[in-house]
This record gives C-alpha cells, structure tokens and sequence, in this order.
C-alpha cells in the first residue's frame, strides 16, 4: 500500500510518463477539435484525432490509477458509501460453458427434447450470420437473419460513426 502520492508525470505503472505532448490540456484539444472543419487539411483532421486519442488515453489512465488509489484506501479504512453507491474490493467472476455440446445435450434431455425452452437459456447471438450464411440458402438466411444500422437516432435517423480498421484482419 502507498501513503505518498503518486508523481502522474513519471509513475511507470500507469502507463509511463503521463506528459502530454506540448501539455495539451482539454481546453485545448477542444478547441482544436472545433477548429476542424470540412475544408481543413488532412494534416488538422489527424492532429485532431490524434489530440482527441491523447487525451482519452490520459483519462482512461487517471480512472485506472484512481481505482487503484480507492482500493489501497479502502485496505486501510474500509468500505465506504457515497449517496446510494456503496465501495469495497472484491474479485470480479465470470463464467465459460467448458463443454458446450455435453451441456446442450444435457439442457435438451432435461426439458424432455422441447428446443423452445433450450432456446430460452441462450444468450446474445448465439449464430454467427458469416458462417450460417454460408451453410443454408441465400432465401432461407434472409428469412433467418436481418442487418440493420444501429446506434442512437439523431431526427430518426440512426447515427453515423467513425469507423477505423486494420486492414490486416479482415478475411477476403
């Protein structure tokens, strides 16, 4: 456990020297963002993203190296409340089927063969539309599966967003 506080400028264990560049501050790299319009250069549209990546990078370290600062007190005073959150430390569980087949068989076996009580125990999407639609009917997939645009809707209409990607993982 640590009582001094930790240097953000230097401390290794949160991501190495924390300076911004140029000492960017938010005020900043807003008013960079705002400054891009459609008729800036390529050059300010990725000083801009890059500004913006800076910074969430820089937040998403003060969350961890908060969390962690939360956790060494509450080791030395205990759990705490805030309004209706309560704080303590403890382990996160998951769980993983380890025999998917076996435990299907099971689950079907123990509803007596009724697929429609199986189905009620899945989660998310259990099939994946690529290799299914390479398995059955171009008909038979339209019927079974829909694409559709998804986020939040601005005047109805679903949001656009900025897409990035590797081009080095999608399959031919």
């Amino acid at each position: 456990m640590e009582d001094e506080p930790i240097d953000l400028e230097n401390d290794q264990r949160f991501g190495g020297a924390a300076k911004l560049e140029n000492e960017r501050t938010p005020t900043f790299i807003e008013a960079q963002v705002i400054g891009v319009t459609t008729g800036s250069s390529l050059d300010d549209l990725a000083a801009a993203l890059d500004a913006s990546d800076c910074l969430l990078g820089r937040a998403k370290m003060i969350d961890r190296l908060v969390r962690q600062v939360a956790m060494n007190w509450i080791d030395c005073n205990g759990e705490f409340d805030i309004g209706p959150m309560h704080y303590s430390v403890g382990y996160t569980t998951t769980f993983k089927c380890l025999d998917v087949p076996q435990t299907g068989h099971a689950i079907l076996s123990s509803f007596g063969g009724d697929l429609e009580q199986v189905f009620a125990l899945l989660v998310a999407q259990p099939f994946k539309h690529g290799s299914v639609r390479r398995c059955i009917d171009a008909a038979m997939y339209k019927r079974l599966f829909r694409s559709q645009r998804v986020g939040r809707l601005v005047n109805g209409v679903p949001q656009r967003v900025l897409k990035c990607v590797d081009p080095a993982f999608i399959r031919p």
